[in-house]
């Protein structure tokens, strides 16, 4: 199981990024289910909760939302954080993009924060991006265009170090809506010039 889990973690991003989610999120839950009692073994907690992260976050990335909470259900995510944080912050981070908005997104917010600072901990960079992105998000349909400006910017010099170049794209296009909205046009434009620089170079 411990194996497993360690190859699950390992091919998150990479799956994701060459479009093979779909492959991940079928083998993830089969090894899941091989794994055996999590309650017999802190090994296998430790795994199992870790396997979880992997179906909950590939789960929402093709659609399945309700699924993507449902797996996370029975997980007591305050005891994980403590001994994982790096797991925990998958598992916020994926809940707060599950989660609906129709609130003005209070929960999800949350949930984001939460998976930002278990993120920061433990050194997980890759979940620190797709906080802030989130955030952004979140912030730009709440019209608090300069914390979006922040979150997008944060999210901008950690995905370069990390070259995440498809998530870079998506984030000028996300200033560049940012600055339409205040009636910057000519700033908007230079943002969707800056994210078709990113696609044409990836």
């Amino acid at each position: 199981c411990h194996g497993l889990a360690v190859m699950a973690w390992g091919m998150l991003h990479s799956m994701w990024r060459f479009g093979h989610i779909g492959v991940l999120a079928r083998w993830a839950e089969r090894a899941l289910n091989a794994c055996g009692d999590p309650e017999a073994d802190p090994d296998i907690a430790t795994a199992s909760a870790r396997l979880r992260a992997a179906v909950s976050w590939s789960r929402f990335l093709v659609g399945d939302a309700e699924g993507a909470l449902a797996v996370q259900d029975d997980l007591d995510l305050d005891e994980i954080a403590a001994s994982d944080p790096a797991c925990a912050a998958l598992l916020q981070n994926t809940r707060a993009m599950a989660l609906p908005t129709a609130d003005g997104g209070g929960q999800a917010r949350d949930a984001a924060h939460r998976a930002l600072a278990l993120a920061e901990s433990a050194d997980f960079p890759t979940v620190r991006a797709y906080s802030h992105a989130f955030l952004a998000s979140l912030d730009l349909t709440n019209h608090d265009f300069a914390s979006a400006e922040r979150h997008c910017r944060r999210f901008l010099s950690i995905a370069t170090d990390l070259r995440l170049h498809s998530l870079l794209c998506q984030q000028y296009g996300k200033l560049a809506l940012i600055a339409i909205a205040q009636g910057q046009i000519d700033e908007g434009r230079r943002h969707f010039a800056a994210a078709l620089d990113v696609l044409v170079a990836d």
